[in-house]
């Protein structure tokens, strides 16, 4: 039996960290006290942890880098995750970070660098600028795993009632979400919207934080506030009708892939990974944002300002999702039918460890 060594507690290790492949075990590992850490720094915790434990045979990075003498492979959403990182915390070119992490890269005992999505293959040479051949031939995809939950078929024809938002507020349409839904309620009194989120809104413009929070916490039927996976899975998807994540970014969307095995309907963007999970009125319902130049106009993983006319064009679409969604009884028992099918066919534990098999038998 050879163990796996994952270097993060994260959803997506958690969920496939229960099925692994045969003849092999996972195992979170801690990181060690190494003189790297002082010398490479990060904002987000575990960027080039050092890792050394004798029970390990291979270490699996799911989120950021590591460092070790061990072999290793790492799983990341996107490639900019690699280079999140400063030199004694003296801010480094990115050119420089990424030819330093090619050269990790390029060492013997880095096995596989293993996308989650082909958009974030995709990073590797747009975002990376990668033409390094030792790099490219480790590089893959594999989908992460999920599976699919027990489903109680009155969902679908008892009215709705709960719609859910997680994640970074602003970032992932949080502020779309509210507006639509204080707008809807004045029709459908009776909806309950659950904001799975901090209260800082994850921005630091706190003119623009005061004023939603002032919404939120103004209406009787929003709730806000962080909650554990556990709860979420355990509490809160169970009770969930429609799950609206209208994201203006993201580097894979597990917790829309979580929503669907519940067999829930999801409505979300068209942008990144996302369309390789959701095939639009097949599965879930895709609002066009990607071309927006508000979209591409965003950089870094923090949203400061809003754009009036971005936000009333897509306020629009999601009105009319949801709506659409409430109304149509059938449509909302079709795609979350077909949401719990393409978990099955494309993202089951099965598939990922059969292919997690052959990559660990081939190191």
């Amino acid at each position: 039996m050879k163990t796996i060594g994952l270097t993060e507690r994260h959803g997506i290790a958690d969920e496939y960290a229960k099925f692994p492949p045969k003849g092999f075990k996972y195992t979170f590992s801690s990181p060690k006290s190494h003189i790297t850490n002082k010398l490479i720094t990060s904002s987000a915790k575990g960027v080039f942890d050092y890792y050394d434990e004798g029970r390990v045979d291979l270490y699996e990075a799911p989120i950021f880098p590591i460092l070790t003498r061990k072999n290793w492979i790492y799983t990341p959403a996107d490639y900019s995750g690699t280079v999140n990182f400063t030199i004694f915390n003296c801010p480094v070119p990115r050119s420089l970070r990424l030819k330093a992490v090619e050269k990790i890269f390029e060492k013997d005992n880095f096995k596989k660098l293993i996308f989650k999505s082909h958009a974030g293959l995709e990073t590797l040479y747009t975002y990376g600028n990668c033409s390094n051949s030792k790099i490219i031939d480790k590089a893959c995809v594999v989908y992460p795993a999920i599976r699919t939950r027990p489903l109680k078929m009155n969902k679908y024809t008892s009215p709705v009632k709960n719609l859910l938002f997680s994640g970074d507020f602003f970032r992932k349409g949080g502020a779309n979400v509210v507006d639509v839904f204080i707008e809807l309620s004045i029709g459908y009194p009776n909806l309950f919207l659950t904001l799975c989120c901090d209260r800082s809104l994850s921005t630091s413009n706190s003119i623009l934080r005061e004023r939603y929070l002032k919404k939120i916490d103004s209406h009787p039927n929003i709730r806000i506030g962080k909650v554990s996976r556990k709860d979420m899975l355990e509490s809160i998807l169970p009770l969930t009708d429609i799950f609206i994540s209208p994201t203006y970014q993201e580097t894979f969307g597990f917790a829309i892939l979580e929503a669907m095995s519940f067999g829930i309907p999801v409505i979300s963007s068209n942008i990144f990974a996302i369309p390789e999970i959701i095939d639009s009125m097949s599965d879930g319902i895709l609002i066009d944002i990607k071309e927006a130049d508000f979209i591409k106009s965003l950089k870094g993983y923090r949203v400061n300002k809003l754009s009036d006319e971005f936000n009333c064009r897509l306020n629009d679409k999601l009105y009319n999702s949801i709506v659409l969604l409430i109304n149509d009884n059938e449509m909302r028992k079709q795609l979350g039918l077909n949401a719990i099918k393409k978990c099955e066919a494309k993202f089951s534990p099965q598939i990922r460890a059969d292919k997690m098999l052959n990559i660990y038998n081939s190191i």
